[in-house]
């Protein structure tokens, strides 16, 4: 197992013995005191806990490397790990006497490669260039996709098979973040139009804010039926772009059929009217175009042609590039 989940996992277990034990003394002497005690220094012991092993994890390796973004690599590390460990057990991988299926130690062996190999190319991201912490979170994204990527190839997967299993690692956590942000406007209207214009507008301020470059740079409009956002400038595609200068090992399409492609079925997600059809793309940054020019519109692009949301590019949809 990758270090500091051991600790973690027995935390939790003594925890919840304590735990126990604090609330049957309770219930036997009437009094629960003792038991919100216990819970209290339960929590407090666990975030202690949490803390030391972020900071064991991701250690500091640049000036600009406060304790802050290492907690937030650590998280990024916590969230990412189930992902892979849940894509990676479902697929065969190429072996000396055939395909087979990855053991649970092989799968945490990988997952553990993962930081330092981040390390190295974070080198390329130039973060203390970002004026927000959006940016910079996305970036440092951008930094583990091309990481884990770049682990599986060093582990003898083909391109096609890496890019596949880190585009389905990353639209675990990219599902999770989506139905997160738009939950409070899927609860609160039935419109799809309304549910993607709040929730992007939501986006827009936080993590993709756009003081412009280095950070993202975007064009924003908007009617009742959808909302458009023409990005000009897109700070994860850009620390590709300059990987890739240096080392090229295919990290742009992977970079493209992962985070370029989520964002069809996200909409869908968003809109949650259970039709597909909700955005569309005529241009990509990671393609060669000079811009993204995305459309989010309540009503599926796949039953009109008339499209009456402002500057979407196109009268019809056109295929993702």
């Amino acid at each position: 197992m990758p270090r500091g989940e051991p600790s973690v996992v027995l935390l939790i277990s003594l925890s919840a013995a304590a735990l126990g034990g604090l609330v049957g003394y309770a219930a036997a002497a009437g009094g629960w005191r003792p038991v919100l005690s216990g819970v209290f220094l339960a929590l407090a012991t666990f975030v202690a806990s949490l803390v030391w092993t972020g900071l064991g994890t991701c250690r500091r390796s640049s000036a600009t490397d406060t304790i802050g973004w290492r907690l937030a690599r650590a998280g990024i590390l916590a969230a990412l790990r189930p992902a892979m460990r849940a894509v990676l057990s479902a697929r065969e991988t190429p072996g000396p006497d055939g395909s087979a299926r990855l053991l649970p130690h092989e799968i945490d062996a990988l997952s553990v490669r993962i930081e330092p190999m981040a390390v190295n190319l974070r080198e390329h991201a130039a973060l203390a260039e970002f004026p927000s912490v959006g940016n910079r979170l996305m970036v440092e994204l951008a930094v583990f996709t091309a990481a884990a990527y770049r682990v599986l190839l060093d582990a003898g997967w083909t391109a096609e098979a890496a890019r596949s299993a880190v585009a389905d690692a990353g639209w675990l956590l990219y599902a999770r973040m989506l139905a997160l942000s738009s939950l409070p406007f899927r609860l609160t209207t039935r419109d799809p139009a309304k549910r993607l214009r709040r929730t992007i507008r939501t986006l827009l301020r936080f993590p993709f804010g756009a003081p412009g470059a280095p950070g993202y740079e975007v064009r924003v409009s908007e009617d009742a039926s959808g909302i458009s956002t023409h990005f000009t400038h897109c700070p994860p595609q850009t620390f590709v772009r300059t990987l890739i200068l240096r080392d090229d090992r295919g990290d742009l399409e992977a970079f493209r059929q992962s985070w370029c492609r989520y964002d069809w079925p996200g909409a869908d997600l968003i809109a949650g009217d259970g039709r597909r059809g909700h955005y569309s793309r005529p241009h990509t940054l990671s393609h060669g175009d000079l811009v993204c020019d995305m459309c989010w519109t309540g009503q599926p692009f796949s039953e009109t042609k008339d499209r009456t949301i402002t500057d979407c590019g196109a009268t019809e949809r056109k295929s993702p590039k």
